[in-house]
Parts: C-alpha cells; structure tokens; sequence
C-alpha cells in the first residue's frame, strides 16, 4: 500500500505498513480496523509497546507532532468480507458504523490512515454540543 492509494488530495509515495487488529469487548468482537502507518509512526508505536509504554497516547515521544486529523463516520451494512474479517458474527446485511481518519503532521504530511468497521449494535459516538 502506499500513501497516495489514502486519497486523491495526498501524492506522496512513501510506503506504509498496513496493522489488521480485531477489537474485542468482553471476548467478543465489535469491531475490525485496517490502519495504515508511515514508517516513522510504525517504529514508534512499535517502541512504545515493546517497552511497555501506554496506549492511552502512544505517540507522546515521538519525533513528530500530530497537528490535526479528518473524521468521517457513517452507516453501513456488513459485506461479506467484513463478516469473513469478523468471524461471520456479525453476518452480511448487518447494520455497521464505519470509521475513517487520517492524521497530520504540522507540516500537513499523513502520518496514519485508519478504517474501522463496528457492529452497529456495539459501539456509538457521544458529541456534546
């Protein structure tokens, strides 16, 4: 994968690393996420882990800063594939959330991509506004 396959706004050709991660909650599986990392981003959450660092923000000492993201959250049903990378629970036609970001350096460089498909039934967003 590389980054320009992210989006027609980004023309680098840096390759990435692609992370398949299946998220459970109490043993069962809610949600299924592709996330695409740049080398630097992919190193750095690697030392993190390995040295026993937190999740809550791993990328606290890191050597780059990210300045902003893009969010994009919609409605979906399970296709086949999504029931497959689920262990077929849910199954296809499913209700699903899915939820795409893509952060930023200050320098306006993608430094991470993700696309994350939740059961419909397991997960919601809350906004105060």
């Amino acid at each position: 994968m590389r980054i320009s396959d992210w989006s027609s706004d980004v023309c680098s050709s840096d390759l990435v690393l692609l992370v398949k991660r299946l998220r459970l909650a109490e043993g069962e599986p809610i949600g299924f996420e592709l996330a695409y990392l740049t080398p630097e981003v992919a190193t750095c959450l690697l030392e993190t882990m390995a040295s026993g660092g937190s999740r809550k923000d791993p990328h606290d000492h890191c050597e780059y800063t990210i300045e902003h993201g893009m969010m994009r959250m919609e409605a979906t049903l399970m296709t086949e594939a999504d029931a497959e990378a689920f262990n077929h629970l849910p199954t296809v036609g499913a209700a699903a959330f899915k939820v795409t970001t893509t952060s930023y350096t200050s320098q306006g460089s993608p430094v991470e991509h993700s696309v994350t498909l939740y059961k419909g039934d397991a997960y919601f967003y809350e906004m105060l506004l």
